[in-house]
């Protein structure tokens, strides 16, 4: 920074300063809605839909019956997990309500529920 600082004029780095913290501000404020938007979603026990094909249009699991239905079949989170096809992080994420299950998870948490897995 101080070979820059010796060829603009003082004005000049003043004018860049003012703008890089005008930016830094608004990357703050941007930071900030996100933290909050992504709150919000994580108590509705929403997560944001990595592509269309898993947006959820029927209705989801709540990590209630996540924890119920595994409870009720006297198993460990990695044996639901393991039987559903998911890892046990993900199985621990969805019964803690941090996310909700994609369709296709939420799918196969039913079918074990009913005993077809």
């Amino acid at each position: 920074m101080d070979k820059i600082d010796q060829q603009l004029p003082p004005d000049r780095i003043t004018q860049i300063e003012s703008r890089l913290n005008a930016i830094e501000g608004i990357l703050a404020n941007i930071e900030s809605d996100l933290r909050e938007l992504h709150s919000r979603n994580k108590r509705k026990g929403k997560t944001p839909p990595r592509n269309k094909s898993e947006r959820i249009s029927d209705k989801c699991l709540s990590k209630e019956e996540i924890l119920e239905i595994r409870t009720r079949l006297n198993l460990t989170q990695a044996e639901a997990a393991q039987r559903v096809g998911t890892s046990l992080s993900s199985w621990q994420d969805w019964e803690y309500g941090r996310y909700s299950p994609s369709r296709a998870a939420a799918r196969a948490i039913q079918a074990l529920r009913d005993g077809k897995i």
